[in-house]
């Protein structure tokens, strides 16, 4: 399946210089002469009303496309373990920490991402803030800590600085209060699967949680991958905020967005006891 015929049939929003007012369209052919700021996977942004506001971290309401890739990066071969697993007992007899990967599926089917493009080319990514959050549900016991966070990248272009992981709480319906948060820096991204080790780890204090990506540059775009083979709902969250109307202010579920094999994110983590 072609990139453009798989992420183009969808709602638009018309922006041509001048236009006194935005157009809609069913599917994302340019008319006239301006850019057409496209939702990947076909939301019509130009007429959904703000419910919450911002997602930044004051609380909600508050050149290409990177580097080469990894070679291999996008499947990383079989899924990692999700249950809490203790480590063999060390030296000294005291037990080592227990590590649990929070996951819903391998990274096999990351490819295209969720994001603002515009002229109908998934290749020409709008400037656009980014929120992107995966929910999960921890086995083990609090406090733990935050280890390791991945994520793959189909894209990026632009100013990506501010970057950083994202701690939240989990509500059953979305996203809720910021917990903690780490940036990182715009120079490690590439294309493929990237890994972040936090430094100092991130304490947590519940087990339900939702940990993910901001990207608050308005100029700038990162393209998280989503899967075309996981499909659990109420789990994959985002909101955007990208010019010419192209706007989702409250946590949407991706898997409302409107377009056939748009799954959940391509975002895990390792947790840690302490």
């Amino acid at each position: 399946m072609s990139s453009g015929n798989r992420w183009t049939a969808g709602w638009t929003i018309i922006a041509a210089a001048g236009l006194g007012a935005a157009a809609c369209s069913p599917y994302s052919a340019s008319q006239g002469t301006g850019p057409v700021p496209t939702v990947v996977g076909g939301l019509s942004t130009g007429e959904i009303e703000d419910e919450t506001g911002d997602p930044s971290t004051d609380e909600p309401g508050t050149s290409g496309m990177g580097a080469e890739a990894d070679d291999g990066a996008m499947d990383d071969g079989d899924a990692a373990t999700t249950g809490a697993v203790p480590e063999a007992e060390g030296s000294t007899g005291e037990p080592e920490p227990m590590q649990q990967v929070l996951e819903h599926h391998d990274f096999s089917a990351c490819e295209f991402p969720l994001w603002c493009i515009m002229y109908g080319d998934i290749n020409e990514p709008a400037g656009q803030q980014q929120w992107m959050q995966e929910c999960f549900e921890a086995d083990l016991p609090t406090p733990f800590v935050l280890r390791e966070f991945e994520f793959s990248v189909w894209g990026f272009e632009g100013d990506l600085d501010d970057l950083s992981i994202q701690v939240r709480e989990n509500g059953g319906t979305g996203p809720g209060a910021l917990l903690a948060e780490q940036e990182f820096d715009e120079d490690s991204l590439h294309r493929g699967l990237n890994t972040i080790t936090l430094d100092p780890p991130l304490v947590i204090d519940r087990q339900e949680i939702c940990i993910g990506i901001a990207s608050p540059n308005p100029e700038g775009a990162l393209g998280v991958s989503v899967s075309e083979a996981s499909f659990v709902h109420e789990t994959s969250y985002f909101q955007l905020d990208a010019w010419g109307g192209c706007n989702v202010s409250w946590w949407m579920d991706v898997m409302d967005v409107d377009v056939a094999d748009l799954g959940n994110w391509c975002i895990r983590a390792t947790i840690e006891t302490m």
